[in-house]
């Protein structure tokens, strides 16, 4: 069980950051904690906690769809980012935007990492680890940051500029990915976001069906306003709208299992890792309640984006 919110120190992601802080409430809550059923890093270690059941019938997480030895499931497979760039680097120069969406991934994530990797092992083990209690989650937790390591160790040791990120970023959405337009409509970047131009990128994520553009999409929907729902829609302006656009994305190709990006990230920026999926990991650190009414807004977000009607979403 982890203690105390440590997480805040490296956190990426505004949907890690609402989920972390809500599940350690609830934990000190006296709530019943995740049962711990397996040591290997590679394998589901929590199992879902028995208080909070499926919610209804019609709601069913759809298995992911990620394409054996596509491009995605390349990334999420390597063992080594500066060889994944390189293999990729000619298809993101020619047009295809999710190598180069991919390729800007992979310098986020190595950028967290820094130069020395072991430091970067040693900081988190005595951070947030030192929170963590249970020896197999702990231990799947040092096993992640391990391979994350040594994953960019090349990538760092080349030491790539400060602008290298933002222009594959900017190629990415140039050449249409979706999940970097994201970035473009986001108020936290962009103060003066034009209507227009976040209703016609949410039109094209809706079109398109693109589960890890709506995924990215939640994270830009929790930090809006309240008061912006007519620019950005019904299903934005709370914290829980992260957990809402995610949960809907696995349902269109975005890879909420054990071994995907979004559950990945969530393991090595807070230690809560093991999980078979990401609705176990909302279910187990979300109040009941909280996780039943996010369930509910889940099946109609999914039924209206099935339908690609843009009108629901508003």
């Amino acid at each position: 069980m982890i203690k105390k919110p440590v997480v805040a120190i490296v956190i990426a992601l505004v949907a890690l950051a609402a989920v972390l802080v809500v599940g350690w409430k609830f934990r000190q809550q006296g709530k019943p904690a995740t049962a711990v059923v397996a040591a290997d890093a590679g394998k589901q270690v929590s199992a879902p906690r028995e208080d909070v059941p499926k919610v209804n019938a019609e709601h069913a997480q759809a298995a992911p769809k990620v394409v054996p030895n596509s491009i995605a499931d390349k990334f999420a497979k390597s063992v080594d980012l500066s060889n994944f760039i390189s293999e990729n680097t000619a298809a993101a120069k020619t047009g295809n935007g999710k190598a180069a969406q991919l390729i800007a991934s992979a310098y986020a994530e190595c950028a967290t990492v820094g130069a020395d990797g072991n430091s970067y092992v040693d900081f988190m083990s005595t951070t947030i680890g030192k929170g963590i209690t249970d020896s197999a989650r702990l231990s799947a937790f040092q096993a992640a940051l391990r391979a994350q390591a040594a994953r960019c160790a090349t990538l760092n040791a080349n030491k790539p500029s400060p602008g290298t990120l933002k222009s594959w970023s900017d190629l990415a959405a140039s050449e249409g990915d979706l999940s970097s337009k994201v970035s473009t409509i986001d108020p936290m970047k962009n103060a003066n976001v034009k209507q227009g131009d976040v209703q016609g990128v949410i039109k094209d994520i809706v079109a398109a069906k693109d589960g890890d553009a709506m995924a990215k999409l939640g994270s830009v929907m929790a930090t809006v306003g309240s008061d912006q729902a007519a620019t950005y829609g019904k299903y934005s302006g709370t914290p829980s709208s992260v957990y809402v656009w995610q949960l809907a994305s696995c349902s269109f190709g975005a890879d909420c299992s054990s071994g995907g990006t979004m559950l990945k990230s969530i393991c090595l920026s807070s230690g809560f890792c093991g999980y078979a999926s990401l609705e176990d990991v909302y279910r187990d650190l979300l109040p009941p309640v909280q996780f039943n009414e996010i369930v509910k807004e889940e099946v109609a977000l999914v039924g209206a984006l099935q339908q690609g009607d843009l009108n629901a979403l508003y």
